[in-house]
């Protein structure tokens, strides 16, 4: 029984190195605990995984490399740029792309070889703005990452907390991996 090999294309250095190695860690150790039980039908499972740094670009070049060189059949995927950019590749090339980690509203309708674990960002801030409605907060201020998730949780918490009557008082975009928000609060 040959192995059954997938492709993970993770952030594993960079800004989102911490979230990319934890998502490399929970699916080593799921492959682990299949492959113990003796794999799928008798055939153990192996990952190959690669570094994107959280890049769209890199993310396009390796899903090329995995899926033309290699053959896989099916990449795990994290952060919304770079499933955003391989979504299109999936659907041309037909392979499987399960994103356990990306939020972004365009992903719903991406790509239909794209399976996205985690509900939309929109679905989520609706919640917490009627929430805030509720507990009678009205005005608000947004620090968002200026990247494809940031941009749109700013844009549907704008939408969702002035329909629930609320008023934003400032936007203020910070980069990606940046951890000093002072200057911005």
């Amino acid at each position: 029984a040959d192995p059954i090999k997938f492709g993970a294309i993770l952030p594993l250095t960079g800004p989102g190195g911490l979230i990319g190695v934890q998502q490399q860690k929970g699916i080593q150790f799921a492959l682990d605990h299949i492959n113990a039980k003796g794999g799928v039908r008798g055939s153990k499972i192996e990952v190959v995984f690669e570094d994107n740094q959280a890049k769209p670009d890199q993310s396009v070049l390796l899903f090329n490399k995995l899926t033309d060189l290699q053959k896989l059949p099916m990449l795990f995927t994290a952060f919304s740029g770079p499933s955003l950019a391989m979504a299109p590749l999936a659907t041309r090339k037909k392979i499987l792309l399960l994103n356990a980690g990306a939020q972004a509203d365009a992903l719903a309708n991406a790509s239909p070889f794209l399976i996205n674990t985690l509900p939309t960002i929109g679905d989520e801030i609706k919640v917490v703005c009627d929430w805030l409605a509720k507990n009678g907060k009205k005005r608000a201020a947004i620090l968002f990452e200026n990247s494809a998730a940031g941009i749109s949780g700013r844009d549907n918490y704008v939408k969702h907390f002035q329909a629930a009557g609320g008023t934003i008082l400032a936007q203020e975009p910070t980069q990606f991996g940046q951890t000093d928000f002072r200057p911005a609060l």
